[in-house]
């Protein structure tokens, strides 16, 4: 680290609190730049999370005074499940057996990746604040990951990349028009769509809608877990909404999200009834599909989610979207195949010293113990 790199340690909830302004800005100007990494998204999680088991570790990098890197960080005294219970540090809106937020990274401008990842690793060494790292849904592609690599073994730490997942996403180019989008799909997804299109356009009071302010928002948000929580109870499985840390975090943060223009909470409704809710986040181009519920009683030949789906990529279209992403698949996901072949991969990092590493491996059985262990660490976002 050169001296005019310096890195200073926010512990403090207060302290994370007053940051929104020059986060957000270093990260607008990031290759990192996604609506899970805001501040707003963040700081929520955090004060939805936080516990006597976790301490705030944000890492604040510095070059002559100028914020030019953000490590969001917490420590935690053990991953939960790990066979170990050593000090161990996580992204802010990871948590092991809960919901994971997807696409973190370091945030950094374009030129200075390696100082300020050089920088977080030195300083996390030196002041011995964690034996291990567990960073979960770094983008595959992104620039971190050699730079993660290069530095904790300059640093005597061992790496591993493990765990990779895929999201499926459409991609929107420029300009675009929804009549091609369905033209480019298959022809029995196409099919798909305009049937249930026309079973809606012969429903009487249909009414689609988004929220759009907050005196709206406290109904709709009981209205999409509502709708989440019956679609989930009818295969007998909780969703994701029947964890009061989880529906806490996102009551807040759905608020937040819609002062600053991201929040897509979308109805269909048909005689005064919601069927079905979709929440989607709009930022930097790209549509996140995050939620979602449908009314299992209303008319079980129809399709509801299809339509939202349908109808959010039209408005994504409109909007001049480039992308629309569906997030990480899990093992109920297997729709979102067959709206497109494209995706993302994200993956998880291992990073601990030496004696950690080789526990382990001892322990788990190698590397593939090593990518259980995350995959037992990850939530679901059912």
């Amino acid at each position: 680290m050169t001296h005019d790199i310096v890195v200073e340690r926010l512990t403090t909830t207060e302290g994370f609190s007053s940051m929104r302004g020059e986060w957000n800005s270093l990260l607008a100007a990031s290759p990192a730049n996604t609506v899970f990494l805001r501040w707003e998204w963040l700081f929520e999680w955090w004060k939805a999370y936080v516990s006597p088991e976790l301490s705030l570790s944000v890492m604040l990098v510095k070059k002559r005074g100028l914020l030019i890197g953000i490590g969001p960080f917490y420590l935690t005294k053990g991953a939960g499940k790990s066979v170990f219970s050593n000090a161990c540090m996580m992204f802010l809106g990871t948590k092991p057996g809960c919901v994971i937020s997807e696409y973190m990274d370091i945030i950094y401008g374009e030129r200075d990746r390696d100082e300020v990842i050089s920088a977080i690793i030195a300083y996390t060494v030196e002041r011995g604040l964690c034996s291990e790292m567990l960073l979960q849904n770094i983008p595959s592609d992104s620039r971190s990951l050699l730079a993660l690599e290069k530095y904790s073994q300059a640093n005597k730490l061992s790496y591993l990349t493990v765990a990779e997942k895929t999201s499926p996403y459409i991609k929107l180019p420029t300009p675009y028009s929804y009549e091609e989008f369905l033209e480019a799909r298959g022809g029995t997804l196409r099919r798909k769509i305009k049937t249930e299109q026309r079973k809606l356009s012969r429903l009487n009071g249909v009414i689609l809608r988004r929220t759009e302010s907050r005196d709206e928002l406290g109904r709709d948000y009981a209205e999409l877990v509502r709708l989440h929580v019956a679609r989930w109870k009818a295969i007998d499985m909780n969703g994701a909404f029947s964890d009061p840390l989880f529906s806490a975090f996102q009551r807040e943060v759905c608020g937040q999200m819609l002062d600053c223009g991201f929040l897509e909470l979308g109805f269909i409704s048909v005689s005064g009834r919601n069927i079905a809710a979709i929440y989607n986040l709009n930022y930097n181009g790209k549509v996140y599909y995050y939620q979602s519920g449908i009314d299992m009683d209303f008319n079980r030949s129809m399709s509801p989610g299809l339509l939202l789906h349908s109808l959010s990529i039209r408005g994504a279209i409109d909007a001049g979207a480039t992308e629309y992403d569906f997030m990480i698949s899990g093992p109920d996901d297997a729709y979102k195949k067959t709206w497109t072949n494209d995706t993302h991969c994200l993956c998880d990092v291992y990073i601990a010293t030496p004696g950690v590493m080789k526990i382990a491996m001892l322990a788990k059985g190698a590397k593939a113990g090593i990518k259980r262990l995350f995959e037992n660490l990850s939530g679901t976002r059912h």
